[in-house]
């Protein structure tokens, strides 16, 4: 499809370069883009995730509200988090719920769940 020149340009708010795969998913349906990110994922300091995954056994609930955070928890998780072990473990363990909010987010935690 060809460039049509009186469009105005769809700005692109998330962090991406020029051929990520929304802006070129844009530019394939013949749509000027505008790369204009506002936010930006940079790396924090791990220890209080760090801390906090240590003791998860005294959680209730775990809601993620970007891909980006579930992908440090995973990162940082252990294999078989405490409450999650073997059934027996599990039984004396607290559970922890785990949710996203979202598709996109909830998608990924399903890898944290207990099977």
């Amino acid at each position: 499809m060809s460039r049509v020149p009186d469009l105005k340009p769809v700005v692109v708010t998330r962090a991406e370069t020029s051929d990520g795969p929304l802006t070129r998913e844009l530019k394939s349906l013949g749509l000027p883009t505008l790369l204009w990110p506002a936010v930006s994922v940079t790396p924090a300091d791990p220890g209080p995730l760090t801390a906090a995954l240590a003791a998860l056994r005294s959680f209730g609930w775990i809601v993620f509200a970007s891909r980006n955070a579930v992908a440090a928890v995973l990162e940082r998780l252990p294999a078989a988090p405490p409450a999650c072990g073997s059934r027996r473990s599990a039984r004396r363990a607290r559970k922890c719920c785990i949710s996203g909010a979202g598709p996109w987010t909830s998608c990924p935690t399903r890898r944290m769940r207990p099977r």
